[in-house]
């Protein structure tokens, strides 16, 4: 834990920078590391260690949420039901699609 703390302060004393700016960043601006180190006038690699030792935090976007677990049952369910069951259990393969829209 002590590299991890030591790690922290290289970063933070190299780099005085203000991270509440990051809150007045528009959206656009900071939905890629690049953006977002461009709006900061930092390195990516730099962003990218703020990330790393946790100065930063991710976050998922609006349109890509993460799965909720029952959510992820429905999709490996609707998977599965996509096997050809002739082929189970030893040599598993897809049914054709070409008459199913997906």
């Amino acid at each position: 834990m002590s590299d991890q703390r030591n790690l922290i302060m290289a970063v933070v004393k190299k780099n005085e920078v203000d991270l509440s700016r990051v809150v007045d960043i528009p959206l656009n601006r900071r939905d890629t590391i690049r953006s977002l180190a461009s709006a900061l006038d930092v390195n990516k690699s730099t962003l990218h260690m703020w990330f790393k030792v946790g100065m930063l935090r991710r976050h998922s976007s609006s349109l890509k949420r993460y799965l909720k677990e029952e959510n992820m049952k429905a999709r490996l369910q609707w998977y599965l039901s996509m096997l050809d069951k002739s082929t189970l259990p030893h040599d598993p393969k897809f049914i054709e699609m070409k008459d199913i829209i997906h």
